[in-house]
Protein backbone atom coordinates (compact mmCIF):
# COMPACT_ATOMS: atom_id res chain seq x y z
CA UNK A 1 0.00 0.00 0.00
CA UNK A 2 3.12 2.14 -0.16
CA UNK A 3 2.80 5.55 -2.08
CA UNK A 4 -1.32 5.11 -1.62
CA UNK A 5 -3.17 7.93 0.22
CA UNK A 6 -5.19 5.62 2.66
CA UNK A 7 -7.95 6.65 5.40
CA UNK A 8 -7.93 4.58 8.12
CA UNK A 9 -11.43 3.45 9.48
CA UNK A 10 -12.36 2.12 13.01
CA UNK A 11 -13.23 -1.51 13.78
CA UNK A 12 -15.18 -2.82 10.62
CA UNK A 13 -18.72 -4.12 10.95
CA UNK A 14 -18.80 -7.06 7.96
CA UNK A 15 -22.30 -8.01 6.43
CA UNK A 16 -22.14 -12.08 5.03
CA UNK A 17 -24.36 -13.72 2.51
CA UNK A 18 -24.57 -17.31 3.55
CA UNK A 19 -24.96 -18.72 6.66
CA UNK A 20 -24.16 -22.69 6.82
CA UNK A 21 -21.03 -24.51 6.07
CA UNK A 22 -18.39 -22.28 4.50
CA UNK A 23 -20.10 -18.96 5.39
CA UNK A 24 -20.15 -20.48 8.97
CA UNK A 25 -16.55 -20.55 8.87
CA UNK A 26 -15.79 -17.38 8.03
CA UNK A 27 -18.05 -16.20 10.37
CA UNK A 28 -15.74 -17.96 12.91
CA UNK A 29 -13.18 -16.09 11.17
CA UNK A 30 -14.15 -12.72 11.29
CA UNK A 31 -15.25 -13.61 15.06
CA UNK A 32 -11.67 -13.96 15.58
CA UNK A 33 -10.19 -10.73 14.38
CA UNK A 34 -9.46 -8.02 16.43
CA UNK A 35 -10.40 -5.45 13.34
CA UNK A 36 -13.78 -6.57 12.20
CA UNK A 37 -17.50 -7.93 13.59
CA UNK A 38 -20.31 -9.07 12.22
CA UNK A 39 -23.14 -7.37 11.73
CA UNK A 40 -26.11 -8.88 9.86
CA UNK A 41 -26.12 -12.55 8.23
CA UNK A 42 -28.08 -12.70 5.10
CA UNK A 43 -29.81 -15.79 3.63
CA UNK A 44 -32.58 -14.99 0.66
CA UNK A 45 -35.42 -17.73 1.60
CA UNK A 46 -34.74 -18.36 5.54
CA UNK A 47 -33.73 -16.25 8.43
CA UNK A 48 -30.51 -17.78 10.24
CA UNK A 49 -30.26 -18.93 13.45
CA UNK A 50 -28.94 -16.17 14.84
CA UNK A 51 -29.44 -12.99 16.49
CA UNK A 52 -28.10 -10.92 13.36
CA UNK A 53 -29.64 -12.68 11.07
CA UNK A 54 -31.76 -11.59 7.67
CA UNK A 55 -33.72 -12.31 5.11
CA UNK A 56 -33.74 -8.62 3.77
CA UNK A 57 -30.13 -8.12 1.83
CA UNK A 58 -30.66 -4.22 2.13
CA UNK A 59 -29.83 -4.59 5.93
CA UNK A 60 -26.49 -5.14 4.52
CA UNK A 61 -26.04 -1.53 3.27
CA UNK A 62 -24.87 -0.20 6.35
CA UNK A 63 -22.18 -2.25 6.53
CA UNK A 64 -18.42 -1.64 5.61
CA UNK A 65 -17.34 -4.56 3.44
CA UNK A 66 -20.13 -7.67 2.33
CA UNK A 67 -19.07 -11.03 2.21
CA UNK A 68 -20.31 -13.57 -0.63
CA UNK A 69 -20.19 -16.92 0.29
CA UNK A 70 -23.10 -17.92 -1.32
CA UNK A 71 -23.36 -21.33 -3.67
CA UNK A 72 -21.28 -21.17 -6.72
CA UNK A 73 -24.27 -20.07 -9.07
CA UNK A 74 -25.34 -16.91 -6.75
CA UNK A 75 -21.66 -14.92 -7.27
CA UNK A 76 -21.86 -12.93 -9.92
CA UNK A 77 -25.73 -12.08 -8.77
CA UNK A 78 -24.94 -11.07 -5.36
CA UNK A 79 -21.82 -9.55 -6.48
CA UNK A 80 -23.78 -7.35 -9.51
CA UNK A 81 -26.50 -6.55 -6.11
CA UNK A 82 -23.95 -5.37 -3.59
CA UNK A 83 -21.59 -3.76 -5.77
CA UNK A 84 -23.93 -0.66 -6.70
CA UNK A 85 -23.56 0.12 -2.91
CA UNK A 86 -19.47 0.60 -2.79
CA UNK A 87 -18.26 -1.47 -0.28
CA UNK A 88 -15.08 -3.95 -0.08
CA UNK A 89 -16.21 -7.26 -1.02
CA UNK A 90 -14.85 -10.78 0.47
CA UNK A 91 -15.98 -12.95 -2.70
CA UNK A 92 -15.27 -16.72 -2.09
CA UNK A 93 -14.02 -18.17 -5.38
CA UNK A 94 -15.04 -18.67 -8.12
CA UNK A 95 -16.03 -14.88 -9.50
CA UNK A 96 -18.63 -16.91 -11.87
CA UNK A 97 -19.20 -20.55 -13.32
CA UNK A 98 -18.58 -20.05 -16.97
CA UNK A 99 -16.39 -17.16 -19.29
CA UNK A 100 -19.82 -14.80 -20.59
CA UNK A 101 -20.83 -14.43 -17.28
CA UNK A 102 -16.58 -13.72 -16.05
CA UNK A 103 -16.27 -11.35 -18.53
CA UNK A 104 -19.58 -9.69 -17.22
CA UNK A 105 -18.34 -9.18 -13.54
CA UNK A 106 -15.44 -7.54 -15.15
CA UNK A 107 -15.62 -3.83 -14.17
CA UNK A 108 -16.79 -4.57 -10.92
CA UNK A 109 -13.63 -6.77 -10.15
CA UNK A 110 -11.31 -4.11 -11.72
CA UNK A 111 -12.99 -1.26 -9.36
CA UNK A 112 -10.55 -2.02 -6.50
CA UNK A 113 -12.90 -2.92 -4.12
CA UNK A 114 -13.34 -6.73 -4.55
CA UNK A 115 -10.90 -9.04 -3.08
CA UNK A 116 -11.11 -12.56 -4.65
CA UNK A 117 -10.39 -15.80 -2.29
CA UNK A 118 -8.43 -18.06 -3.23
CA UNK A 119 -7.04 -20.04 -0.18
CA UNK A 120 -3.70 -20.47 -0.44
CA UNK A 121 -2.17 -17.48 -1.03
CA UNK A 122 -1.22 -16.62 2.70
CA UNK A 123 -0.82 -19.73 3.72
CA UNK A 124 1.94 -21.64 5.79
CA UNK A 125 2.96 -24.08 2.62
CA UNK A 126 4.12 -20.84 1.19
CA UNK A 127 6.01 -20.04 4.41
CA UNK A 128 7.04 -23.51 4.60
CA UNK A 129 8.63 -23.76 1.56
CA UNK A 130 10.30 -20.47 1.85
CA UNK A 131 11.36 -21.29 5.30
CA UNK A 132 12.97 -24.29 4.27
CA UNK A 133 14.18 -23.63 0.97
CA UNK A 134 17.85 -24.37 1.63
CA UNK A 135 17.39 -28.03 3.04
CA UNK A 136 14.56 -28.47 -0.02
CA UNK A 137 16.54 -26.92 -2.79
CA UNK A 138 15.03 -26.48 -5.91
CA UNK A 139 11.72 -28.43 -6.53
CA UNK A 140 11.50 -31.06 -8.89
CA UNK A 141 7.70 -32.12 -8.09
CA UNK A 142 4.60 -31.47 -6.44
CA UNK A 143 1.57 -33.95 -5.37
CA UNK A 144 -1.15 -32.51 -3.31
CA UNK A 145 -4.06 -34.44 -2.19
CA UNK A 146 -7.05 -33.09 -0.91
CA UNK A 147 -10.55 -34.59 -0.17
CA UNK A 148 -13.39 -35.76 1.99
CA UNK A 149 -15.96 -37.68 2.02
CA UNK A 150 -19.26 -35.73 0.74
CA UNK A 151 -20.21 -37.36 -2.22
CA UNK A 152 -20.95 -40.42 0.05
CA UNK A 153 -23.38 -38.46 1.96
CA UNK A 154 -27.16 -39.39 1.74
CA UNK A 155 -29.04 -37.81 -0.35
CA UNK A 156 -31.00 -35.64 2.04
CA UNK A 157 -27.90 -34.53 3.20
CA UNK A 158 -26.01 -33.74 -0.01
CA UNK A 159 -23.72 -30.54 0.02
CA UNK A 160 -25.10 -28.17 -2.77
CA UNK A 161 -21.89 -29.07 -4.30
CA UNK A 162 -22.65 -32.12 -5.45
CA UNK A 163 -26.87 -32.48 -5.90
CA UNK A 164 -25.99 -29.21 -8.13
CA UNK A 165 -25.98 -31.12 -11.80
CA UNK A 166 -25.59 -28.38 -14.12
CA UNK A 167 -22.17 -28.12 -13.90
CA UNK A 168 -19.94 -31.71 -14.18
CA UNK A 169 -16.26 -29.48 -13.47
CA UNK A 170 -17.67 -28.53 -9.85
CA UNK A 171 -15.24 -30.47 -8.03
CA UNK A 172 -12.71 -28.64 -10.02
CA UNK A 173 -14.03 -24.83 -10.13
CA UNK A 174 -15.25 -25.49 -5.98
CA UNK A 175 -11.69 -27.30 -4.96
CA UNK A 176 -8.98 -27.55 -7.25
CA UNK A 177 -8.96 -23.86 -8.19
CA UNK A 178 -7.54 -22.78 -4.90
CA UNK A 179 -4.66 -24.84 -5.56
CA UNK A 180 -4.44 -24.23 -9.53
CA UNK A 181 -4.29 -20.26 -8.09
CA UNK A 182 -1.52 -21.25 -5.39
CA UNK A 183 0.65 -23.06 -7.73
CA UNK A 184 0.51 -19.92 -10.13
CA UNK A 185 0.81 -17.66 -7.89
CA UNK A 186 4.41 -19.42 -6.69
CA UNK A 187 5.25 -20.47 -10.25
CA UNK A 188 3.92 -18.23 -12.77
CA UNK A 189 2.05 -19.27 -16.27
CA UNK A 190 2.34 -23.34 -16.68
CA UNK A 191 3.02 -24.23 -19.94
CA UNK A 192 1.36 -27.29 -19.57
CA UNK A 193 -2.17 -28.28 -17.80
CA UNK A 194 -3.85 -31.48 -18.04
CA UNK A 195 -7.32 -32.20 -16.52
CA UNK A 196 -9.30 -35.65 -15.87
CA UNK A 197 -12.44 -35.95 -13.83
CA UNK A 198 -13.59 -39.25 -12.19
CA UNK A 199 -16.51 -40.74 -9.87
CA UNK A 200 -15.79 -42.98 -7.33
CA UNK A 201 -18.77 -42.33 -5.37
CA UNK A 202 -22.24 -43.67 -5.09
CA UNK A 203 -24.06 -40.68 -6.78
CA UNK A 204 -23.86 -39.94 -10.47
CA UNK A 205 -21.85 -36.97 -9.80
CA UNK A 206 -18.26 -36.36 -10.87
CA UNK A 207 -16.80 -35.77 -7.26
CA UNK A 208 -12.32 -36.43 -8.11
CA UNK A 209 -10.71 -33.94 -10.34
CA UNK A 210 -7.09 -34.50 -11.09
CA UNK A 211 -4.80 -31.88 -12.64
CA UNK A 212 -1.37 -31.85 -13.80
CA UNK A 213 0.61 -29.40 -14.57
CA UNK A 214 4.18 -28.12 -15.82
CA UNK A 215 6.32 -25.74 -15.84
CA UNK A 216 9.86 -25.25 -18.53
CA UNK A 217 11.73 -23.77 -16.18
CA UNK A 218 10.06 -25.45 -12.92
CA UNK A 219 8.57 -27.91 -10.97
CA UNK A 220 5.87 -30.90 -12.04
CA UNK A 221 2.79 -30.57 -10.38
CA UNK A 222 -0.31 -33.34 -10.04
CA UNK A 223 -3.94 -31.97 -8.13
CA UNK A 224 -6.27 -34.99 -6.66
CA UNK A 225 -9.26 -33.12 -4.96
CA UNK A 226 -12.48 -35.48 -4.26
CA UNK A 227 -15.59 -35.70 -2.63
CA UNK A 228 -14.97 -39.58 -2.81
CA UNK A 229 -12.07 -39.86 0.10
CA UNK A 230 -11.60 -39.94 3.78
CA UNK A 231 -10.92 -36.26 5.18
CA UNK A 232 -6.94 -36.05 3.75
CA UNK A 233 -4.87 -33.24 3.14
CA UNK A 234 -1.35 -33.55 1.98
CA UNK A 235 1.69 -32.32 0.23
CA UNK A 236 4.41 -34.31 -1.12
CA UNK A 237 7.43 -31.59 -2.20
CA UNK A 238 10.41 -32.88 -3.83
CA UNK A 239 13.59 -30.90 -3.95
CA UNK A 240 17.15 -31.06 -5.91
CA UNK A 241 17.79 -31.30 -1.84
CA UNK A 242 15.09 -32.89 -0.05
CA UNK A 243 11.53 -33.60 0.62
CA UNK A 244 9.06 -32.12 2.16
CA UNK A 245 5.50 -33.60 3.54
CA UNK A 246 2.92 -31.28 4.49
CA UNK A 247 -0.60 -32.33 5.84
CA UNK A 248 -3.22 -29.58 7.88
CA UNK A 249 -0.80 -29.81 11.23
CA UNK A 250 2.29 -31.16 10.66
CA UNK A 251 5.77 -30.71 8.79
CA UNK A 252 8.38 -33.20 7.84
CA UNK A 253 11.57 -32.35 6.10
CA UNK A 254 14.24 -35.24 4.87
CA UNK A 255 16.99 -33.84 3.76
CA UNK A 256 19.88 -33.46 3.00
CA UNK A 257 20.32 -35.17 -0.46
CA UNK A 258 23.70 -36.11 -0.25
CA UNK A 259 23.03 -38.76 2.66
CA UNK A 260 25.39 -42.12 2.47
CA UNK A 261 26.02 -45.53 3.83
CA UNK A 262 28.99 -46.74 5.31
CA UNK A 263 29.87 -48.29 1.84
CA UNK A 264 29.01 -44.91 0.16
CA UNK A 265 26.05 -45.87 -1.37
CA UNK A 266 23.18 -42.79 -1.42
CA UNK A 267 20.90 -43.51 2.06
CA UNK A 268 17.76 -41.70 2.56
CA UNK A 269 18.00 -38.68 4.26
CA UNK A 270 17.33 -38.33 8.11
CA UNK A 271 13.88 -37.02 8.72
CA UNK A 272 12.80 -34.36 11.39
CA UNK A 273 9.39 -32.91 12.29
CA UNK A 274 9.70 -29.30 12.52
CA UNK A 275 7.16 -26.92 14.14
CA UNK A 276 4.05 -26.24 12.02
CA UNK A 277 4.13 -22.32 11.73
CA UNK A 278 0.55 -21.84 12.37
CA UNK A 279 -1.53 -20.95 14.76
CA UNK A 280 -4.49 -22.66 13.45
CA UNK A 281 -4.98 -25.81 10.97
CA UNK A 282 -3.63 -25.02 7.36
CA UNK A 283 -7.17 -24.10 5.95
CA UNK A 284 -8.32 -22.17 8.37
CA UNK A 285 -5.34 -20.46 9.06
CA UNK A 286 -5.16 -19.68 5.57
CA UNK A 287 -8.87 -17.97 5.58
CA UNK A 288 -7.90 -15.86 8.51
CA UNK A 289 -4.46 -14.84 6.70
CA UNK A 290 -6.80 -13.93 3.69
CA UNK A 291 -8.86 -12.07 5.39
CA UNK A 292 -7.18 -10.08 7.52
CA UNK A 293 -5.22 -9.63 3.89
CA UNK A 294 -8.78 -7.99 2.72
CA UNK A 295 -9.14 -6.23 5.99
CA UNK A 296 -5.80 -4.10 5.18
CA UNK A 297 -7.37 -2.30 2.60
CA UNK A 298 -10.88 -2.31 4.14
CA UNK A 299 -9.46 -0.64 7.09
CA UNK A 300 -6.92 1.94 5.27
CA UNK A 301 -9.74 2.52 2.39
CA UNK A 302 -7.16 1.70 0.23
CA UNK A 303 -7.32 -0.20 -3.66
CA UNK A 304 -7.11 -4.02 -3.80
CA UNK A 305 -3.64 -4.08 -5.72
CA UNK A 306 -4.28 -4.34 -9.38
CA UNK A 307 -1.71 -7.50 -9.53
CA UNK A 308 -3.70 -9.67 -7.04
CA UNK A 309 -6.68 -8.48 -9.30
CA UNK A 310 -5.32 -10.12 -12.51
CA UNK A 311 -4.04 -12.84 -10.60
CA UNK A 312 -7.77 -13.79 -9.45
CA UNK A 313 -8.50 -13.22 -13.46
CA UNK A 314 -5.86 -15.36 -14.53
CA UNK A 315 -7.22 -18.24 -12.98
CA UNK A 316 -10.84 -18.49 -13.53
CA UNK A 317 -9.61 -17.56 -17.32
CA UNK A 318 -7.76 -20.61 -16.86
CA UNK A 319 -10.47 -22.91 -15.27
CA UNK A 320 -12.32 -21.96 -18.56
CA UNK A 321 -10.06 -22.78 -20.88
CA UNK A 322 -9.19 -25.96 -19.11
CA UNK A 323 -13.24 -27.05 -19.03
CA UNK A 324 -13.75 -25.89 -22.76
CA UNK A 325 -10.56 -25.29 -24.29
CA UNK A 326 -11.84 -23.01 -27.43
CA UNK A 327 -12.02 -20.21 -24.38
CA UNK A 328 -7.76 -21.04 -24.42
Amino acid sequence: MTGVECTLINKINIGIIGDKRHAKRLRQVVDLSERANVKSIFHPQRKPDHPLGTTNLNDLKNCDAIIIAAPNDFHLDYLEKTSIWKKYIFLEKPIANDKKNLVKSLKIIRSGKVYVNYNYRFSEIDNAIKKYKDEIGNIISIDIFSGNGLSFKKTENLDWRLSNQKSSDIVLRTKSIHWIDYLLYKFGHSQDIRYHKKSFGPNQSLDTAIVEMNWAKGPNARIIASYASPLIFQINLIGNNGILLMDSESIKISSPRDTFNEDGFFSRPPSKEVNYPGTHNLYFGSLVNSFEYFIDYVQEKCPIPPEIIEQSISTELLINSIVDPIYG
